[in-house]
């Protein structure tokens, strides 16, 4: 029953930061903003922190996440496929979600941004509760560059 609740907790903590997203979003201005060059700050930033955890995200998990956003080879696309199966999300929900970042880094609009989003909150909800309650770094470092990079830090 414990995990339990704690998987509860974790669902309502990452349904509402993603849900902060969206309000972080309404407040940035329209149109281009620099997300690719946000994206390769956070991927230097080594305190880039999961808002899930409260602790740093693992270098390698975060490279691997902007390597998804800004260079998604199939090397690359097949190792972050590799960390969301074990969420039990069905195959076109994770290609979703994968086809929506690298417009971040090419067409970096507030449009590409909030499609991630999306996106990302899809699979969160599709996910199931144990992948939720001890995510990989992967999935913590996808979260923390969308947050940040949201947020315009």
């Amino acid at each position: 029953m414990k995990s339990s609740c704690r998987g509860r907790a974790t669902l309502a903590t990452v349904a509402i930061l993603t849900l902060a997203l969206a309000a972080s979003l309404a407040a940035q201005s329209a149109g281009r903003t620099n997300l690719a060059a946000q994206i390769q700050r956070s991927s230097r930033d080594s305190d880039l922190v999961s808002p899930i955890t409260g602790v740093p995200v693992p270098r390698e998990a975060v490279r691997l996440a902007q390597d998804a956003i800004t260079n998604p080879t199939a090397q690359v696309r097949t190792r972050f496929l590799q960390s969301l199966v074990p969420s039990g999300a069905r195959q076109t929900v994770l290609e979703h979600l994968l086809t929506s970042l690298p417009p971040l880094a090419n067409d970096p609009t507030t449009a590409s941004l909030v499609q991630a989003r999306a996106a990302f909150n899809q699979f969160v909800n599709v996910a199931s509760p144990g992948f939720l309650v001890d995510p990989p770094a992967e999935f913590l470092a996808l979260h923390a560059l969308l947050l940040h990079v949201s947020s315009g830090v």
